[in-house]
């Protein structure tokens, strides 16, 4: 018996096996027009098809590869993750959807690094429709993965049922009429910005423009229909959500019980938490599961190779000294920032007292924060000639010298080691043991974990917020530097204007990256209002009506 069919009662009842893939997409039409092929043929063809629309379209539920597809417009694809799902037809099936237009190939790839890249062409970008896969071996297949993944999920999950508890769609809700206003008004001023640019990047900012729109539309719908999408099955080991994939901006139309939630973050997380690596506790195991080894056993027995311990250990030792040398002997170290205050405005201080030169690096807090980002993370075998990483250098020599170690044994094993292994740590802290702490101790408190932050309700604030610094400062040993957020409704509306500017300056960035997005439906076929201003187009009236026409914008 297939894995698609199942004997329940006496009967065979047949898996289902739904399948996303776009509106506009219909595989027997195209087909009838270019070939006559035989019915083995076509539902093969048409199964592979349906897979590789399906997983082009579901590769932006990903916070991080929706930020990577604007940068490079293509979501990467394994041929050998597709070869074992649709057998020796995949090529066939994606040439099938290149010749009809229907998907773009990037035919780039590096053998063993990164794939082919994949995209929707225009028209096939926007609405989707859900549509039964057709019976045969690319089902079974499908069905197989699956099931798999459901189990392996199921599992992660079930190790957190104090978090999990609180993704009640009956108390866990998104205010879609007021949210409505707001993207629609975003969306609206994002564009008249776009209209400024000269004519050959217009199109460029209009499509990212629409491509974050239609990502927050998606993840807006998942929540008002309570698919919440809980997984906790990367490489990172984070607890993944459309929660998670919302627009920071975006959270304050999020209630629970009625109630608004307040968020609290951890203060430039991904610096402070690499201040753990400079520990010897890291590199040793322990019962707390915050060593490498438990962490990433790869990265653990990579780093015993070679050179590359002893390296560490020259280092630690360093760090060591620091500890007990007068403070007046070290300038800068990671371990005498003080994370409480604004590590990214400490440094571009730093950077001014120490260099008193006009011509400075770390010019203002959002710079900043890029490219400690490229510091940390970046592989580019050129890194270490950039101006930023020589200046960090400069000031954090024994940091900068881990880092190029941690770089050093990715560049030689093909892997992106460093972001992993402190998304671990960070999911292990604040999912694991700190979420757990604030359960037994406040099971009344709502946590919505965003990585980093904790989403609460106003009343559970202050308890939350000292839990989690004292169960961090006892896992770390180093005073953590926590940041509320009130998000309110009021709150988004009175930032948009910003939130746009800030928008159009990153959309503004990386102009070399073409590709066209058909634009979603709205929420609500109502005209968007905002103080004083309402849109008035009769794309908000009617269901057929698929162009705008703008009777006015007033203000």
């Amino acid at each position: 018996m297939s894995h698609s069919s199942k004997r329940k009662a006496g009967r065979i009842v047949k898996e289902v096996c739904p399948m996303t893939i776009p509106l506009a997409y219909d595989f027997d039409e195209l087909l009838f027009e270019k070939r006559k092929v035989s019915e083995t043929v076509k539902k093969t063809l048409k199964a592979a098809s349906y897979y590789i629309l399906h997983t082009i379209i579901h590769r932006s539920d990903n916070r991080q590869v929706k930020d990577d597809f604007e940068s490079n417009g293509y979501y990467r694809l394994s041929s050998s993750i597709l070869n074992s799902v649709c057998g020796k037809r995949y090529s066939e099936a994606l040439d099938f959807l290149r010749d009809n237009g229907i998907i773009e190939v990037d035919e780039s790839y590096s053998k063993g690094r990164y794939s082919k890249g994949y995209r929707l062409s225009g028209p096939y970008s926007g609405e989707t429709k859900v549509r039964e896969m057709p019976e045969g071996p690319i089902k079974d297949r499908v069905l197989k993965v699956r099931t798999e993944m459901v189990e392996r999920n199921n599992l992660e999950l079930r190790k957190i049922p104090h978090i999990t508890k609180w993704f009640d769609p009956g108390m866990l809700k998104i205010n879609v009429d007021a949210i409505h206003d707001y993207i629609e008004f975003y969306r609206k001023d994002l564009l008249k910005y776009a209209d400024s640019q000269k004519p050959e990047h217009r199109d460029i900012i209009k499509n990212k423009t629409i491509l974050r729109y239609n990502n927050s539309l998606q993840a807006i719908k998942r929540i008002e229909e309570g698919d919440f999408k809980l997984s906790r099955t990367g490489k990172d080991r984070r607890l993944h959500s459309s929660i998670t994939n919302l627009k920071k901006e975006l959270r304050g139309f999020l209630t629970y019980d009625n109630k608004p939630l307040v968020g609290i973050d951890i203060k430039s997380s991904q610096p402070y938490l690499f201040t753990r690596l400079l520990m010897k506790e890291s590199y040793e195991e322990s019962e707390s599961g915050l060593d490498i080894h438990s962490l990433y056993h790869e990265l653990h027995t990579s780093i015993q190779e070679g050179n590359i311990k002893f390296k560490i250990n020259d280092i630690l030792m360093c760090v060591d000294k620091q500890k007990g040398a007068d403070n007046q002997q070290v300038e800068l170290s990671f371990l005498k920032v003080v994370w409480t205050d604004d590590f990214y405005n400490d440094l571009i201080l730093a950077e001014k007292k120490v260099f008193c030169t006009t011509d400075l690096i770390f010019k203002d807090r959002s710079t900043v924060k890029k490219l400690i980002m490229i510091i940390l993370y970046s592989k580019d075998p050129q890194k270490k000639y950039y101006p930023a990483v020589i200046r960090f250098k400069q000031l954090f020599p024994l940091e900068a010298q881990l880092m190029e170690i941690f770089n050093e044994v990715s560049t030689r094993d093909d892997e992106n080691y460093l972001p992993i292994l402190l998304q671990r740590l960070e999911s292990r802290i604040i999912l694991d043991i700190v979420c757990k702490e604030i359960n037994n101790r406040l099971p009344d408190a709502p946590l919505i974990p965003i990585h980093d932050s904790i989403l609460t309700t106003p009343e559970h604030v202050e308890q939350v917020k000292e839990i989690m610094e004292s169960v961090i400062l006892r896992l770390t040993g180093i005073p953590v530097g926590l940041k509320v957020d009130d998000f309110s409704v009021q709150k988004s509306l009175d930032e948009l204007p910003q939130t746009v500017e800030e928008d159009y300056n990153e959309l503004n960035t990386n102009l070399n990256v073409e590709f066209s997005v058909e634009e979603r439906r709205h929420l609500i076929d109502r005209m968007p209002k905002l103080g004083d201003r309402q849109i008035l187009s009769t794309r908000y009236l009617s269901d057929n009506e698929e162009t705008e026409n703008t009777l006015g914008d007033l203000e």
